[in-house]
């Protein structure tokens, strides 16, 4: 794999998401300096959050306070991959869903010199650039500084590493999905002709729909240190997931089970490189498929008085 086909990559996928989203259609080059203040605000932002965090339990006295307060940031720690697991995936679905009906495509053609695992990879980092490595500075600056008054510095390096593998498994989903909806998107038109429009529309409403339940079944008059707990007693009944297992490894770190910490972390990086794989194979075989287009009439068009 050229590191350097997947840097220039990754710019060219950036510059054409923007391009397609934004309004003017000649604006290639971006404002770095607000995109470098972003990132250096986030991890500002996060240092005083976590230094913040750090005098307040060095400044409390109460030792029952303490232990609670160690317990839920032993918990969070221990939650980080799904929560970057679940922030990852939402903000790069909504990324792609921006693309949605774009009638400029940004596939590379397939005399470029380059390799499908290259493109797949430069996909994949695409992906993160923006709100979820904005969001992964902010939290790894904040743990990073606030552990070193927790005590829990080593817990700190092993949730940094957890959280970006667990972004970059979001985003490996997220580049299969959108393999995938190409590709059924397709078949679908091709068979249901004009109605394939209707289908469409009424799989998005059932795809918001069962993401705000399963949001407010979460989120709804729960606070967020119970969330948090919740989350963490979850992950260990639900072991046999691949995509908890990170989290099930710090979990494991924190109960001094080096062995399990071990096999849960080779097992979450093997799954990674799995689903790597699979996303390649998917992009050589439809990464340049064109979706049939719909005839909405035929003939000569006559203007007349609509609805």
């Amino acid at each position: 794999m050229n590191w350097k086909n997947v840097l220039r990559l990754v710019s060219v996928d950036i510059k054409s998401s923007r391009l397609i989203r934004g309004t003017k259609f000649r604006r290639f080059r971006e404002n770095r300096a607000v995109t470098y203040a972003l990132y250096i605000g986030a991890c500002v932002f996060g240092l005083l959050i976590g230094g913040l965090i750090g005098g307040l339990y060095n400044g409390t006295s109460d030792l029952t306070l303490r232990e609670n307060f160690l317990r839920g940031a032993t918990n969070l720690f221990a939650t980080l991959p799904t929560l970057a697991l679940l922030y990852g995936l939402v903000f790069s679905q909504m990324s792609q869903m921006q693309r949605i009906g774009a009638k400029v495509s940004i596939q590379p053609l397939y005399w470029f010199p380059i390799t499908w695992e290259e493109h797949t990879f430069a996909s994949i980092l695409a992906n993160l650039v923006g709100a979820p490595l904005i969001i992964t500075v902010f939290i790894c600056s904040s743990i990073s500084l606030a552990s070193f008054s927790l005590g829990l510095a080593p817990l700190a390096v092993f949730a940094m590493l957890a959280l970006l593998a667990s972004l970059f498994l979001a985003s490996v989903t997220t580049e299969i999905l959108k393999v995938l909806q190409v590709r059924i998107s397709g078949a679908v038109t091709r068979v249901a002709g004009r109605a394939a429009i209707w289908v469409r529309l009424i799989v998005s409403i059932l795809f918001f729909f069962i993401f705000y339940m399963i949001y407010f079944s979460l989120y709804y008059n729960v606070s967020f240190p119970a969330l948090i707990e919740s989350m963490a007693g979850g992950q260990r009944m639900l072991w046999f997931i691949p995509y908890l297992w990170l989290g099930i490894a710090l979990t494991a770190f924190v109960s001094d089970l080096w062995l399990e910490t071990a096999i849960f972390f080779l097992f979450s990086l093997a799954f990674i490189y799995l689903l790597f794989l699979a996303a390649v194979r998917l992009n050589v075989r439809f990464g340049l498929y064109e979706a049939p287009s719909i005839s909405i009439s035929r003939g000569v068009y006559i203007p007349r008085a609509g609805l």
